[in-house]
């Protein structure tokens, strides 16, 4: 009987010898290649990044393995980015507002010059129109510009960013996910690419065109176009974050039910099914799935602040321009001239457009990745 007790610890001691270095060894394996997973699309990422975002990034580091996705972000930080690049981008709108004050105060002072006469008066106001299109045609033209590019720039990013996306969510258990959110954004893609081609730039240009004519000739009433389809606009971009959220909603809420139920069945099967081992395959299964979860949490996080900074100078470039042309029509007003006054107030509502256009886009897109992380973080994964 005491032989048998010798034998038995160890047999015990010896199995304990050869299975803990086994069983480091597997863990080890498994970081390693998680980390390996983590750094391609760390490289992914910074590969379709254009450079103006990553000089935004230059301070933080981009690492979707972390967990947190990204490190040196605080409120401090964000908050002194923003005031930099926004009073940076108000050098050329001055300038304009300079202009557009200086043609008002020239317009009213003939405007004086020229009281009791009706054709010198209405001369000096048409004039003083042109003078506040040709002021504002430069910096208009640059901010269109902006708004297209951000747009294109997104776009890159983005088709290379979901599939990355999907796979690691498909790769963590969540297939039915990854594919709705691969065929919904691509698809989001596709018509952000035609709109920036085909339709933003021709559509502001016309609107500036039609304001700056009912502004130079005031018998032409075409002053309130520019706002009635920023008005449409809106509505239609609403319809379509609406349409598209929901849709992307109920996709994943099912999605992640039935990911949820492949998940239980696999781990049942291999730990009835699977003799002796059966158990440990399980739960292998399970922080395989675990660490995976953690890549796509950080594959998230770093796609959305990715989007946030491409889209951060854009935005205060037309913010800026939208705040001087408030200032230039405060102005005109002021000095009495009602016809600059009103060009001012179409061109902001062109701006206005542009920048309902990107953030919409933007916000889908951000709203998307986040609706994947949140149904994701439900099944406890």
């Amino acid at each position: 009987m005491r032989a048998a007790r010798v034998i038995a610890v160890l047999a015990a001691a010896l199995l304990l010898m050869f299975a803990l270095p086994l069983t480091v060894s597997a863990e080890d394996r498994q970081s390693e290649r998680m980390g390996e997973i983590a750094d391609g699309i760390n490289s992914r990422i910074e590969e379709s990044t254009d450079s103006g975002t990553k000089e935004i990034l230059g301070g933080l580091e981009l690492d979707v393995g972390s967990g947190e996705g990204i490190g040196g972000l605080t409120v401090q930080g964000v908050l002194g980015k923003l005031w930099d690049i926004f009073f940076g981008e108000l050098a050329a709108p001055s300038k304009m507002l300079g202009r557009l004050i200086a043609a008002a105060v020239l317009c009213t002072l003939a405007q004086s010059l020229a009281a009791g006469h009706a054709e010198l008066d209405r001369l000096c106001r048409m004039l003083g129109a042109l003078a506040a299109v040709l002021s504002v045609y430069g910096c208009l033209s640059d901010c269109i510009t902006a708004a297209v590019g951000c747009l294109n720039e997104l776009n890159v990013f983005m088709l290379s960013y979901i599939p990355v996306f999907a796979g690691v969510t498909g790769a963590a258990g969540g297939a039915a996910q990854g594919a709705a959110y691969y065929g919904t954004d691509l698809f989001l893609c596709e018509v952000t690419a035609f709109a920036a081609g085909k339709v933003i730039a021709p559509l502001l240009g016309v609107l500036t065109a039609v304001s700056a004519v009912g502004a130079i000739d005031p018998d032409i009433k075409l002053g309130g176009v520019a706002a009635a389809v920023k008005r449409a606009v809106q509505w239609l971009l609403g319809i379509m974050m609406t349409v598209f959220t929901g849709l992307l909603t109920v996709q994943n809420a099912v999605g992640a039910a039935a990911d949820s139920a492949k998940s239980k069945a696999v781990r049942f099967a291999a730990s009835s099914f699977i003799p002796v081992i059966g158990g440990s395959v399980s739960e292998t299964y399970s922080a395989v799935r675990g660490s995976l979860g953690v890549i796509r949490a950080g594959t998230g996080s770093v796609g959305i602040i990715v989007i946030a900074a491409m889209v951060l100078r854009p935005l205060l470039i037309l913010l800026a321009a939208r705040a001087v042309m408030w200032a230039g029509r405060l102005c005109c007003g002021i000095l009495g001239q009602e016809d600059m006054e009103r060009f001012l107030g179409s061109v902001g509502s062109v701006l206005g457009i542009a920048m309902s256009i990107v953030i919409c886009v933007s916000v889908m897109f951000v709203i998307s990745t986040c609706i994947i992380m949140l149904t994701a973080s439900g099944q406890g994964v």
